[in-house]
């Protein structure tokens, strides 16, 4: 006869009968057995999965973890390389997994990461006079020329103390943030590095008197009176008894006016700040060649011609009225042109500039027609009292 067993149990034969038991897997008493749910009772791994079968079960670790289901390992997908970090991202292993970040300089999920520009987002810690430079995942830091230091501290470089600067030799140098300045010399033009000599003396740029010669030197200039003439070369006046404006007269020494010819003969003034030049027997003393008399004072004061000629424009000394032909020697700033400067001419004893005139341009009628004036010894009128 056929046995009664369950498809899932064991028939076994015993003598005149037979005897079922279920599979391993199942339970119940062989005629009838119902599958054993073995994952109940948790036999896997604890980071494994357990799979019920009809008899049986499977395990299988889980993601992250290797093993054969009833023992599982974690696996380090960072120190795997099985990661799937962005390549500017950071992998931190955690148990059966990991997780991605974005390295610093870079955005974005750890899966997807994307350059900060702190340069354009002025998140960056350059200097004021620094320059910032962006690149992948950061940026970097350098003074600007003219500047030292390591981009997050610059200062100033001195090119002028540190004998750095390209100025020329004739020019100064001076010291800006960043930078310098060069400048050429008095004396000299150009554009600081390239510095030439200005000829004062080419270009009429020199003070020097008219009767002076002008000596060029290197940033520079000189002036030399002419021969003839006396001064300082900015002031210059002929030789003899008319010394330049301001400067103190000679005094008498050893019998003759200081400045007047040997044809004079010299007497202080009481006051001692002027000078008589009386005319000797010898005849009148020129100054440059020209007359030292007047046509109005001859040696006997009686205006008439004492035959010394007396040129009005010859430079003459003038005379004291009634002082029996006796000049007096006063200091006047010119008595004509060529005592005065470039562009100047004499007018009323005082130099103008040409199309101007000082003075009270009276004239102080005395009969000379050299606009001298008598105002001595009163004064009254003239714009120029000899005793002074």
């Amino acid at each position: 006869s056929v046995d009664t067993c369950d498809a899932n149990a064991t028939c076994t034969n015993t003598a005149g009968s037979y005897s079922c038991s279920c599979n391993s897997g199942f339970t119940g008493d062989g005629t009838s057995c119902s599958d054993v749910n073995e994952c109940a009772s948790s036999p896997c791994d604890a980071n494994a999965s357990c799979t019920n079968s009809a008899g049986g079960y499977s395990c299988s670790c889980n993601s992250g973890f290797t093993g054969n289901g009833h023992s599982c390992a974690d696996i380090n997908e960072c120190s795997l390389g099985t990661d799937a970090c962005d390549a500017n991202a950071r992998c931190n292993n955690i148990s059966g997994g990991y997780t991605c970040s974005c390295n610093s300089g870079f955005i974005g999920n750890g899966y997807f990461c994307s350059d900060i520009n702190e340069c354009a987002s002025n998140t960056d810690s350059c200097h004021s006079n620094a320059t910032c430079t962006n690149h992948s995942g950061g940026y970097t830091c350098s003074c600007n020329s003219g500047f030292s230091g390591n981009g997050y501290s610059c200062f100033d470089i001195n090119e002028c103390n540190n004998n750095t600067d390209s100025c020329h030799s004739n020019a100064t140098c001076t010291n800006t943030s960043g930078s310098y300045n060069c400048n050429c010399n008095s004396g000299f033009t150009g554009d600081g590095y390239s510095c030439s000599d200005i000829n004062e003396c080419a270009n009429n740029s020199d003070n020097c008197h008219v009767n002076a010669t002008c000596n060029n030197t290197t940033g520079g200039f000189s002036c030399t009176c002419n021969e003839g003439f006396t001064g300082n070369g900015v002031s210059c006046s002929p030789e003899g008894c008319f010394p330049a404006c301001g400067e103190a007269l000679p005094v008498c020494s050893n019998g003759s006016c200081g400045g007047c010819t040997s044809h004079a003969d010299c007497q202080d003034t009481p006051a001692g700040s002027l000078e008589w030049c009386e005319p000797s027997s010898g005849g009148p003393g020129p100054i440059g060649g020209e007359d030292l008399s007047d046509d109005m004072g001859g040696s006997d004061g009686t205006g008439s011609s004492d035959g010394y000629g007396g040129d009005p424009q010859g430079g003459r000394i003038p005379e004291i009225p009634g002082g029996g032909g006796g000049a007096i020697r006063r200091c006047v700033e010119c008595l004509y042109s060529s005592h005065c400067g470039r562009n100047e001419s004499c007018s009323n004893n005082t130099c103008v500039s040409n199309g101007g005139s000082t003075g009270s341009g009276s004239g102080y009628s005395d009969g000379y027609g050299d606009g001298y004036g008598d105002g001595f010894p009163d004064g009254s009128g003239d714009s120029f009292d000899p005793r002074k």
